[in-house]
């Protein structure tokens, strides 16, 4: 069974717990590390959007939309 597999309300689900946070996003402008890394942190987990196009298309609204930044 894979992701697309499952209803999309789950998978609407799963991408909410990798990609919204309760608590305003800082941003961090340190040199230390790339966004991906930096934003793990933060207990998001933005790398899931390379998965395909699939994934994008459904979770990337969740990120933009029900984050506050």
């Amino acid at each position: 069974m894979g992701l697309f597999d499952l209803p999309v309300e789950i998978r609407l689900k799963i991408y909410s717990e990798l990609l919204v946070l309760p608590e305003p996003i800082v941003a961090d402008y340190g040199p230390s590390l790339p966004p991906l890394f930096r934003s793990r942190r933060n207990g998001l987990y933005p790398a899931i959007l390379r998965a395909n196009r699939k994934v994008y298309g459904e979770a990337s609204p969740l990120l933009y939309s029900n984050n506050r930044f």
